[in-house]
């Protein structure tokens, strides 16, 4: 599509549409969109008048171009608000993206409520705490975790969190909790603790014959010194292996809870600080550095550990 096709314009940002440009179409009403526009409100441009005599119709708009020239304000600004080409003096338009000179659209919505029109920045999500006050203090991947905490509360505390069933004391460090970081690297690292003595137990073993193909003999190979392994180093991989797993179970669960909790509380101690700025490079965003230290804590020490140990 072009200028000379019919003066098509944007439904949300009323610039003309350019044949490079990415252009998507209303699927009901057939009204064109550059693509972010579209995708920054979620819905047609147009649909609040779908259904009704004002709906979009390009027939209407092309007959409309034939008998009148477009109009637009002379520029006001010197630079274009879509692109930010220099305007001529006197421009209507922009000659490098053909947007109004003198007008602005209304705002693009970047936030992370744009695609869910329940979630609004005063929505609270907890006693003092609006969705705005979260999303400052979440930042990364905020559109996921503000649906979330509009869901849990006291009596429903549990969803899912992939990341922390996986990485626990990662994603714990990840998000700053520092403390909860600190108490899963804790168990972590004991529950791996607990399968050094099996596995010094197994190194005195004599090795397996060459002849054994595939996992199934091996284990065969092994059931029979049971005996010799004795029962204390079997129970406490046992109970290695089940803690481990409950740890990342338990936080993959409730998680998302946890996070919301910690989330709240950040938002008072930021509202209390003298120095918000400084309360907000604290207690806001990620810490990446964090996550590979607590990471390298879980794989190395119990790593050290066993070295000694041989």
């Amino acid at each position: 599509m072009s200028l000379t096709d019919k003066n098509q314009k944007c439904a949300v940002c009323s610039a003309y549409l350019f044949e490079e440009d990415d252009i998507v179409y209303c699927p009901i009403c057939g009204a064109p969109h550059h693509r972010e526009c579209y995708n920054s409100i979620g819905k047609c441009g147009f649909e609040e008048f779908h259904g009704t005599d004002k709906q979009y119709s390009r027939e209407t708009i092309e007959e409309t171009a034939e008998t009148s020239e477009p109009k637009a304000p002379v520029a006001e600004n010197t630079k274009c608000f879509r692109c930010g080409a220099e305007l001529e003096k006197g421009a209507r338009y922009c000659n490098n993206c053909g947007a109004p000179a003198g007008m602005n659209p209304a705002p693009i919505n970047f936030s992370p409520f744009a695609q869910n029109e329940m979630i609004k920045e005063d929505t609270p999500i907890a006693e003092g705490v609006t969705a705005k006050e979260a999303v400052k203090v979440v930042r990364s991947n905020a559109f996921r975790y503000i649906p979330k905490f509009l869901k849990l509360h006291s009596q429903n505390k549990s969803s899912w969190n992939w990341a922390a069933f996986l990485l626990p004391y990662g994603w714990f460090a990840y998000r700053k909790m520092y403390k909860e970081s600190i108490i899963t690297c804790i168990l972590s690292i004991a529950s791996v603790i607990m399968n050094i003595p099996l596995n010094l137990a197994v190194a005195q073993l004599p090795v397996a014959d060459q002849s054994i193909q595939n996992s199934i003999e091996l284990a065969e190979y092994y059931s029979q010194f049971i005996g010799d392994i004795g029962f204390l180093p079997l129970l406490l991989a046992f109970i290695g292996l089940t803690l481990g797993l409950a740890i990342r179970v338990v936080c993959g669960m409730y998680g998302d809870y946890i996070y919301k909790v910690r989330v709240v509380q950040s938002v008072g101690l930021i509202k209390e600080a003298e120095d918000t700025e400084a309360a907000e490079e604290k207690y806001s965003g990620v810490s990446f550095i964090g996550f590979f230290i607590a990471v390298l804590a879980v794989e190395f020490i119990p790593t050290l550990i066993s070295v000694f140990l041989l």
